[in-house]
């Protein structure tokens, strides 16, 4: 075999295992939980989802969960959810129509028995809300419920009638170090 085409079967066979290294994953609607890894990733989200009472979802570093339809929909954590990545390496949140967005990630009155939820290194784009009573909290939202904790995140281009980026009420929820911008509230 000439060096020429050795060459360019090797670049071939390189940029083939780069561009397939991670295979998407299409999640229905419904509950979720358990562990989402790099090599899944994307995992396309076609149905709003719920994370079940006593239930967690663990998401590793590089992972992008991606809400694919322009129905507003949405994740709701009934259970946990621990979504750390780090410096070097976020989890990204985010629509695949940037135009209607995803209706955000919901925190409702969770159990009590839960332990504490963690969004760690993570970007959250194009939340945007829907009708009542999920017009509140672009990013995330947070209702009776203290246990979680959102720190060294960005959270942008997310639109809510209030809580462009995050909506809190009856919470106390820890959020440091992140970096808001672009977030619009409409009242």
């Amino acid at each position: 075999m000439s060096k020429k085409i050795y060459t360019l079967l090797l670049i071939f066979n390189v940029t083939f295992l780069i561009f397939n290294s991670h295979a998407a994953t299409n999640v229905p609607g419904g509950n979720i939980s358990g562990h989402w890894t790099l090599a899944g990733s994307p995992y396309n989200i076609n149905g709003s989802v719920i994370i079940p009472n006593d239930s967690t979802l663990i998401i590793d570093p590089g992972v992008s969960v991606v809400f694919q339809t322009a129905n507003k929909l949405r994740m709701l954590v009934n259970g946990r959810i621990l979504a750390e990545g780090n410096a070097t390496d976020s989890i990204f949140f985010t629509a695949a129509d940037i135009v209607n967005g995803f209706g955000g990630i919901r925190f409702i009155s969770p159990a009590a028995s839960n332990d504490s939820s963690k969004f760690r290194y993570c970007s959250f784009s194009y939340g945007k809300t829907g009708n009542s009573p999920y017009q509140h909290g672009g990013a995330l939202y947070f209702e009776n419920w203290s246990k979680a904790i959102v720190f060294h995140s960005k959270i942008s281009n997310c639109t809510a009638s209030k809580g462009g980026a995050i909506y809190i009420i009856n919470s106390d929820v820890i959020i440091s170090n992140n970096y808001i911008s672009n977030n619009s509230a409409t009242l």
